[in-house]
């Protein structure tokens, strides 16, 4: 710990140190201006040794249904005419780091942002306006779970944003990320991305990784990346997760591996889907969505940032 009085639950998890984890993410403009997330589906549980005079090796066990894209509802009406919506389009997120921080602060926008009014004396009707309440939930709830020793300051997850800005008529996105050099409170600080066009930034243990082989051999596959990276590197893996805005809202779309059995081909989040239409095995539903093929080629080539 970098600061403050560890409490008792602390001290459990310095003792019994393990953390769940999520791994790789990334987001890329291209040169129509257009923005795309895509991740792995990779949560990894580590284990370390409970001291260091310990014999124990490091355990890493894992699961690949994490949901790191999502996109969220934001609703703002007209505070003149409330039944009036004047931003009604989804933001795209994507997490790397501690899942459980990542989730619970999902859950708490998905209310949030489904309900807001513009304050018509000091609102701003704006991209930046939206990302920083953003930021400051994530400050409250990462605030809450370290001080009740849920979560060390190292643990908190990178967040990528990603939305349809009204002031400035463009899809813009920002990076939420903890401030390690703050000694006294957790606080939660916000740098802009991929600002210029074809550029791409990535998130997650698998960075690196990521950064080198796409540099070396999948500047125009980057939804291949992550199975390339996923033979290096351990906690990387699973389906690939994509997801693109479709004029000024962004949706999550499912990828196809027209490779494999084509019974198990279709992907969604993490989970597989069957059969030549996608859906559950036996539900008597299919699945109503946009499928990319992975081996698609773009003809284009993005710089890394």
């Amino acid at each position: 710990m970098k600061y403050g009085p560890r409490s008792e639950l602390q001290r459990l998890k310095f003792f019994c140190r393990f953390t769940i984890t999520m791994s790789l993410c990334g987001i890329w403009r291209d040169p129509a201006d257009k923005l795309f997330l895509f991740s792995d589906s990779r949560i990894s549980k580590i284990e370390e040794p409970t001291s260091s005079k310990s014999n124990q090796e490091t355990k890493v066990t894992y699961s690949d249904t994490g949901v790191k894209i999502i996109s969220v509802p934001v609703n703002i009406t007209d505070p003149a005419d409330s039944d009036r919506l004047i931003y009604p389009w989804n933001i795209g997120l994507c997490f790397a780091g501690d899942c459980i921080s990542a989730y619970i602060l999902v859950l708490c926008l998905s209310q949030i942002l489904q309900s807001l009014e513009l304050d018509p004396l000091h609102g701003k009707l704006s991209f930046e306006a939206i990302a920083d309440l953003v930021r400051k939930a994530y400050q409250v709830v990462a605030r809450e779970q370290f001080n009740n020793g849920l979560i060390m300051q190292s643990e908190l997850p990178d967040i990528i944003i990603a939305g349809w800005c009204p002031e400035t008529e463009r899809l813009l996105a920002r990076k939420l990320s903890v401030d390690e050099e703050e000694m006294n409170e957790i606080i939660i600080k916000s740098l802009d991305i991929v600002q210029n066009t074809s550029t791409i930034h990535f998130i997650g243990s698998g960075t690196a990784k990521a950064k080198q082989i796409y540099v070396n051999r999948g500047g125009d596959r980057p939804l291949q990346l992550i199975d390339w990276v996923s033979r290096v590197e351990k906690t990387v893996g699973g389906p690939v997760q994509y997801g693109f805005f479709e004029k000024q809202s962004f949706r999550v779309c499912g990828t196809v591996n027209t490779l494999v059995n084509p019974f198990k081909r279709f992907r969604y989040l993490g989970v597989t889907l069957y059969g030549d239409h996608p859906t559950f095995d036996g539900s008597g539903f299919y699945f109503k969505q946009s499928f990319m093929p992975l081996d698609i080629t773009f003809s284009y080539r993005c710089n890394v940032v």
